[in-house]
């Protein structure tokens, strides 16, 4: 956990949230991070395809959504990272470098990771995950947006969890000072 939160940080992520536990016998992994980023001063007229390519998203299914604080852009990409990539997460959480050959896990949430991971990579198979992002424009700042990003792991929680995510976006609020 440790290093993933370095690895916000270092992103310019200005929170973080992060859960990984067994519900009802389904591993459900899923982070949130919220950063302010500056697309700049053009960005408020972009259209949704070049918002999206400026903003980084490989999402077929984007566009913009009305939310509390109004018109925002939200993005959501499917996709399949890499058995490398999974293991720099497990790494991550478990705030040491994963060698599977010699490990022994600590815990009983690390034994379940390193087991799952063990066994993806024996079958050189990759982890699919959804990730969900909105860039939500900042008052009063041309050209900066909020932006939150959600990610899941694919599971059959995984659409109660991008509900979830949306539900969480559609509250936000400006406050004023």
């Amino acid at each position: 956990m440790p290093r993933l939160v370095a690895d916000a940080e270092g992103a310019g992520a200005l929170d973080l949230y992060f859960y990984s536990e067994m519900i009802r016998g389904i591993p459900v992994t899923m982070s949130f991070v919220v950063s302010i980023t500056y697309l700049g001063a053009m960005a408020a007229e972009a259209d949704e395809r070049d918002l999206a390519s400026v903003a980084g998203f490989g999402a077929a299914d984007a566009g913009f959504v009305d939310i509390g604080v109004g018109r925002c852009f939200r993005a959501v990409e499917h996709r399949a990272p890499s058995v490398g990539e999974y293991r720099s997460l497990v790494s991550a959480q478990l705030g040491v470098s994963v060698d599977l050959a010699t490990m022994e896990p600590a815990t009983p949430e690390s034994r379940d990771a390193i087991a799952l991971l063990r066994q993806e990579e024996a079958a050189g198979r990759v982890l699919p995950s959804t990730r969900v992002s909105y860039l939500v424009p900042v008052p009063a700042s041309p050209g900066a947006f909020l932006l939150a990003t959600f990610t899941c792991d694919d599971s059959a929680l995984s659409r109660a969890q991008m509900f979830m995510f949306d539900a969480i976006v559609s509250t936000l609020t400006w406050e004023s000072e």
